[in-house]
C-alpha cells in the first residue's frame, strides 16, 4: 500500500496540484493538523484547529466542475471508449500505455474551503497567546466532496480495463461515477487500482503552512507576525 500510494500521491499531485485522498474511508476534515512527509507521500495527523484554540472561518461552498461534465485524463496516451454489446449493456474501456495514469470522473462535487486570510491572523494570535505551533505543521484548507466518485489508477504499463453497466436502461456514453448504473469491472489486465461509484467521499484536499515559521522561534521577541505567511504546501 505505501508504494501505490507514494506512486499515486506524486502523480497526481504533480500533474495538478491536490492531494488525493487514497483511503477514501478515511475522514478528511477542514482544520486538521499534522505533519507532511514529501519523501514517504505520508500524512500524520496530529490535532485539528479547535483543539488548539485556533478559530477558522468557512467560505461558501463552490460547486466544482471539472470531473462532473468529462472524464479527468492523465497520461499521454490515456483513452476512454465507450461500447454496447449485443445486449444493449454499455460499457467503458480504458486503456493505459504508460504508469502512473489515471481516469476519473464524480458526479457533484464541491469544494469547501477556509478563510486563509483570517486563518493566518488566528494562527499568529494563538502563537502570540502562548499556544505551540510547530514549524513543520500543515493545515487542511480545502476539501473536494464528490456525491460520487470512480477512479482508475494504472501503475504499469500496457494495462487496461472495462467497466460495464449492470441494467439495459444505460446512455451509450456515461458518468463513471454514476452509482445508478450499477457499474462493475468486466474484463482487466495489468496493474489497475479501481473505485468504482463510491459515494459521499473526499477524493482530494489541500494543505498550506506557515512560511516564516522557523524551528528556533520560541518565544515572542525573535518573531515579526509580517514575516509569516499562510501558503498551499507540497
Amino acid at each position: 500500500m505505501s508504494r501505490f500510494r507514494k506512486s499515486i500521491t506524486r502523480a497526481i499531485y504533480n500533474e495538478f496540484g491536490r492531494f488525493p485522498n487514497v483511503e477514501l474511508s478515511q475522514r478528511r476534515a477542514l482544520g486538521q493538523v499534522g505533519t507532511y512527509d514529501g519523501r514517504r507521500s505520508e500524512f500524520n495527523w496530529l490535532h485539528t484547529l479547535e483543539q488548539l484554540d485556533i478559530t477558522s472561518k468557512e467560505l461558501d461552498p463552490k460547486e466544482f466542475g471539472s470531473f462532473v461534465e468529462e472524464q479527468f485524463t492523465m497520461g499521454s496516451e490515456t483513452q476512454v471508449s465507450f461500447i454496447a454489446d449485443a445486449a444493449g449493456r454499455s460499457s467503458a474501456r480504458m486503456n493505459f500505455a504508460q504508469a502512473r495514469s489515471l481516469v476519473a470522473q464524480a458526479t457533484k462535487m464541491t469544494c469547501y474551503s477556509l478563510d486563509t486570510n483570517q486563518l493566518r491572523a488566528a494562527i499568529i494570535d494563538a502563537i502570540d497567546r502562548g499556544i505551540y505551533w510547530s514549524y513543520d505543521w500543515v493545515v487542511v484548507t480545502d476539501l473536494f466532496v464528490a456525491e460520487s466518485y470512480s477512479q482508475f489508477y494504472s501503475s504499469s504499463k500496457k494495462s487496461n480495463v472495462t467497466v460495464s453497466a449492470q441494467i439495459l436502461e444505460c446512455p451509450a456514453i456515461f458518468n463513471l461515477a454514476d452509482p445508478q448504473l450499477q457499474l462493475g469491472v468486466s474484463h482487466k489486465t495489468g496493474a489497475v487500482h479501481q473505485v468504482i461509484a463510491q459515494q459521499n467521499v473526499t477524493p482530494f484536499f489541500l494543505i498550506q503552512k506557515l512560511k516564516g515559521w522557523k524551528r528556533e522561534y520560541k518565544i515572542k521577541p525573535y518573531w515579526s507576525p509580517n514575516e509569516l505567511t499562510l501558503a498551499p504546501y507540497g
